[in-house]
């Protein structure tokens, strides 16, 4: 037997000839690539948007839990500051956006802020804020049932401005997504929802 006869050689395929005689891509097959890219990018630019939008509205709570926690640490452990105060009586947080009556402007701060924290001697707020925040745009308090202000006791430990049956909701929200709502008991605990 002949060695030739027994490699069998490869049918030749047409197709492939073809298609290396002609360069490039046709106009439909263009057309179809681009559709999908535009389809999935709109559906991913969507899905950024509404992460985002959700992201900035539970970093706003967020913001809120920890400056509400910091104003009860603070009554618990009885911090004063350094100078000008010759009795503590709390920590207030004013929600300036609600009642601009409930915070201080000051050269720190010349915007007005949507919330700020102050330390309470002597019956009044000190001023400068120890922390003023302002939410993103688009985020705000939401409800009509939200305090102008809360003040965290030195000795009680409790809340002042918090309802004494329960628990004082504040909602966050915006975008027309469900709004985060932390609550603040009476007897200073903060929990969020």
């Amino acid at each position: 037997m002949n060695h030739e006869s027994r490699i069998k050689k490869k049918p030749h395929n047409s197709y492939f000839i073809a298609r290396d005689s002609r360069l490039g891509f046709t106009l439909i097959e263009l057309l179809a690539v681009f559709s999908i890219v535009g389809v999935l990018s709109t559906i991913g630019v969507v899905s950024f948007v509404t992460y985002s939008r959700s992201q900035a509205i539970q970093s706003s709570a967020s913001e809120l839990v920890t400056t509400l926690s910091l104003a009860r640490s603070r009554a618990f452990s009885q911090v004063k500051p350094a100078s000008g105060c010759s009795r503590l009586d709390g920590y207030k947080i004013g929600f300036c956006s609600i009642s601009s009556a409930q915070c201080q402007p000051s050269e720190t701060t010349p915007v007005l802020m949507d919330y700020a924290l102050y330390t309470v001697c002597n019956g009044s707020m000190v001023s400068p804020a120890l922390v003023a925040k302002k939410f993103p745009t688009g985020v705000s308090f939401i409800g009509s049932s939200n305090p102008p202000s809360l003040t965290f006791t030195v000795l009680t430990g409790g809340v002042i401005g918090a309802a004494s049956d329960g628990s004082t909701a504040i909602s966050v929200g915006g975008f027309g997504k469900t709004p985060r709502i932390i609550s603040i008991f009476s007897d200073g605990r903060i929990a969020t929802q």
